[in-house]
């Protein structure tokens, strides 16, 4: 029970991240007309009540250009903001025909541009980290926008 409860929240943070959601928060228990608490951080209403929970679409959703795919990934296992970032960054860069690749830690995603024919997979992305406990629990590849 436990896995199918943890696929179906990575599916559920791939979506939201594919749609540029940054974060949710579902404070008052995500119950419309529950109290509020002062700086909660949910939607309210006049009068304190919760409009249920509160999506903002901070993170911009990257775009493939003719001429290069575009992958984003949900990375797992980065536990500190200012080393985890570059390591993940310099593993995956050393993938040939990887050509960029931003990170953030903060969302727990990494942007990876690369030659048009290359096909990433998660195993070999896994691969480039060489059991340093990072993993991808999910990988989209971005529809190249039309010309």
């Amino acid at each position: 029970m436990r896995n199918t409860q943890l696929k179906l929240f990575v599916v559920a943070m791939v979506v939201l991240l594919s749609a540029g959601v940054r974060s949710v928060s579902a404070h008052c228990d995500g119950e419309k007309g529950a109290p509020c608490e002062k700086g909660a951080g949910c939607e309210k209403a006049a009068g304190g009540a919760c409009e249920g929970a509160a999506a903002s679409g901070s993170a911009a959703t990257p775009q493939a250009h003719p001429g290069e795919a575009v992958y984003v990934l949900a990375i797992e296992g980065m536990t500190c903001p200012e080393a985890c970032p570059p390591e993940v960054k310099e593993s995956i860069e050393g993938i040939h025909g990887v050509r960029s690749v931003e990170v953030s830690f903060a969302d727990k995603r990494a942007v990876v541009r690369t030659d048009p024919d290359l096909e990433l997979t998660t195993a070999e992305i896994d691969k480039s980290f060489h059991n340093a406990g990072y993993f991808v629990s999910a990988l989209e590849k971005v529809p190249a926008k039309a010309k």
